[in-house]
């Protein structure tokens, strides 16, 4: 039986002490992943060298497999990374630019896509960017700073700071037609909602894990097309890299390892992975539909509450469901972000504050009522 939102808020004690509403920001650590982690720790202490090097890869191969079921993709074109900034950082790094090639961005996305593109300037690269309209990216609005000489378009599937879930699948069609790669953060999407690496038509994707897939900081992912992984040079490479690492230690060849594993270089940090192998499972057992349908109707249901309240949504507002996520901002008239904050840290209730905005982001493991304390506190009827 999948498990019911009474049942994962068992996993979260802290939520006796404060109701985490800032998601977006970082998710607090769930007993589930603290339990993983302790496990690795005795194993870690107590157990042998043998014992240890099988446990790592059983959590290991158990968080890929994971992935690639949350992600409709294969293992063997997934690899972990230390964040976000990592998986982008294998292309921006990887790929063959020329001068006078050109990255198509976004205003107002998270610098986490930005820098990577900005560092290329000193090799004549362009970085350009798309003007949202209303609150939204789409095909126009990207297709208008793409000429013949654009590599690379790099995009939030969820914007950091409104929320709006953009059209992925046909802003990469449009990419694939004009052979352009196509990158996503997912950083603000996955483990709130359904990611499908095939129907999107992406080249990469990457996120880390320590937000909506409720693992730790330090640790992510990258989905790497399998054209795209012969196409890139790996920016950083160790033991890892290569199909033996351990075949001959004393005449080493540089054979490639197959798939997206070449780009990880060396081990990553068990207590991590178990941790994140934590998350993705908990996830996985409430049901990944069933997340999404939680998350976008606990936003959606704030946002009417909110409006009917006398506070301004976002653009864009309204907004249909395959363009909401776990994200929603909002302004209070007369009032200031910070204050905002303030009313509900008093309240026991954490929210964001965002330049003129506050930011919520719940997990599908908040509840109604904490929606509705948040409301009132900000919404007084004597306001």
């Amino acid at each position: 039986m999948p498990l019911s939102v009474a049942e994962a808020r068992e996993f979260f004690p802290s939520l006796k002490e404060l109701v985490w509403l800032n998601h977006g920001g970082g998710a607090p650590m769930h007993t589930r992943a603290r339990d993983a982690v302790e496990r690795a720790a005795t194993a870690m202490t107590e157990g042998s060298m043998l014992t240890m090097t099988e446990g790592f890869a059983a959590d290991r191969n158990a968080l890929f497999d994971g992935l690639a079921s949350m992600l409709n993709a294969d293992p063997a074109h997934l690899t972990l990374t230390r964040a976000t900034a990592h998986g982008l950082g294998l292309l921006a790094g990887g790929l063959d630019w020329n001068e006078g090639d050109n990255v198509v961005g976004a205003w107002k996305e998270f610098p986490t896509n930005l820098y990577p593109w900005m560092a290329l300037a000193d090799r004549g690269v362009e970085l350009r960017r798309a003007t949202p309209q209303d609150g939204r990216v789409g095909v126009e609005q990207v297709l208008e700073q793409v000429d013949d000489r654009t590599r690379v378009v790099a995009l939030s599937l969820v914007q950091f700071w409104n929320g709006y879930r953009a059209d992925v699948a046909a802003i990469g069609a449009a990419c694939r037609e004009r052979g352009v790669i196509f990158a996503v953060d997912a950083m603000q999407a996955v483990g709130a909602v359904r990611v499908d690496v095939e129907s999107a038509n992406v080249d990469l994707l990457a996120a880390g894990s320590m937000k909506w897939l409720l693992g730790t900081w330090g640790i992510g992912f990258c989905w790497l097309h399998p054209a795209l992984i012969e196409r890139l040079r790996p920016v950083l490479v160790g033991m890892g890299s290569v199909a033996d690492p351990f075949g001959n230690v004393m005449d080493p060849a540089l054979e490639w390892a197959p798939g997206a594993r070449r780009f990880q270089e060396s081990a990553a940090s068990w207590l991590d992975i178990a941790a994140f192998r934590a998350g993705v499972e908990l996830l996985a057992d409430f049901g990944h539909d069933a997340v999404e349908e939680r998350v976008v109707g606990l936003t959606t249901r704030l946002a009417q509450a909110l409006e009917a309240r006398g506070h301004e949504i976002a653009a864009p507002w309204p907004r249909r469901s395959d363009e909401s996520s776990g994200l929603m901002a909002f302004r209070t008239p007369g009032r200031t972000p910070d204050e905002n904050v303030e009313r509900a840290l008093a309240a026991g209730l954490f929210i964001r504050a965002y330049g003129d905005t506050n930011r919520v982001s719940p997990h599908f493991y908040n509840s109604e009522d904490e929606l509705d304390r948040l409301v009132d506190v900000l919404s007084p009827k004597d306001n």
